[in-house]
């Protein structure tokens, strides 16, 4: 489970990480959209913190514009309390 995303662009291609997103899905066939990449403009790690804790069996790194995410890192880490 996840509810904290961290990426780290390429520092000599940072607007090439605008436009990725980070996806989730059960099966592999349907995908949810867990965070956009936007307003990528400094070589740092920049973190979002989703609105609910994720918990999917896949994690894929989706580009629309030919492969060139450029992403140096990505971390998921999970902050919430557990809630049973």
């Amino acid at each position: 489970m996840i509810d904290v995303i961290r990426l780290l662009p390429r520092s000599n291609q940072l607007a090439r990480a605008d436009g990725t997103v980070v996806k989730g899905s059960d099966d592999g066939v349907i995908w949810h959209d867990l965070h956009p990449v936007s307003g990528v403009d400094t070589a740092q790690w920049y973190e979002a913190r989703l609105e609910w804790r994720a918990s999917y069996r896949r994690i894929r790194i989706y580009d629309n514009h030919d492969g060139r995410c450029n992403l140096s890192g990505i971390e998921f880490a999970s902050y919430l309390p557990d809630q049973d």
